[in-house]
């Protein structure tokens, strides 16, 4: 990230080689202090971990799968969610802008609120998989293999009120890079036989789990130069 010091803001990747000249060299802000650039600030690691949400509003369908309810308002809740069928297998796809500072890795979080009182043990399991276009590709990636999530639920869970998953395992976005599109297939595994919750869920949105690159900020200053 670009560090100002007496009002000068410091960017890009160059070592101080005379006395009180101030860079910024691999992951250290450094100066140098008449024989040798000497650390000032050291950096433990260059990523971080983001994320972001993305609400079901932005969901559309795909033919591949076969698309919940429409978007609608989950009883007088003021929330929207679109409602997942129990038995049948439905999903949806979010085209996901991959950020500039996007380095590695993808994980999901579902948020969502259930339809009818659970019981002890009850499960519900959720599914993604993804591919990225750049400029000029094909629209029509192939997603890799899909990561499951199941999300156990319990006699305290109720209708209407709201569900947050863990996190998943990592999910293989294939040829994903930063600055393209990730379409992003998410649905109700409710054929696999874990999902043994017999209501709908109303999907309210997902939450995306990614490394960044901490100097990304770097790069989008050398965009306006």
């Amino acid at each position: 990230f670009p560090v100002t010091i007496s009002g000068a803001l410091i960017l890009g990747d160059s070592t101080p080689d005379a006395e009180g000249e101030i860079g910024y060299a691999s992951n250290q802000v450094s100066v140098h202090d008449g024989t040798a650039s000497r650390a000032l600030l050291q950096f433990a690691s260059t990523l971080i971990t983001k994320s972001e949400y993305l609400p079901i509003r932005y969901a559309e369908a795909d033919d591949s799968v076969t698309a919940p309810a429409d978007a609608a308002e989950i009883s007088t809740t003021t929330a929207i969610g679109r409602a997942f069928d129990a038995a049948t297998e439905e999903g949806v796809v979010f085209w996901w802008d991959v950020p500039l500072d996007y380095s590695a890795g993808i994980k999901f979080q579902v948020v969502y609120a259930l339809m009818a009182d659970a019981s002890a043990d009850n499960t519900v399991v959720f599914g993604l998989s993804g591919c990225s276009v750049g400029n000029s590709e094909a629209i029509a990636c192939s997603e890799g293999t899909a990561v499951t999530k199941a999300d156990e639920l319990g006699t305290n869970d109720d209708q209407y009120q709201i569900m947050m998953s863990d996190w998943s395992d990592a999910v293989t976005v294939t040829g994903i890079a930063a600055g393209e599109i990730a379409k992003l297939l998410f649905y109700r595994d409710a054929d696999a036989a874990a999902d043994d919750y017999g209501s709908d869920v109303a999907v309210i949105g997902i939450r995306i789990k990614y490394q960044a690159k901490v100097n990304a900020s770097f790069d989008y200053y050398r965009d306006w130069e």
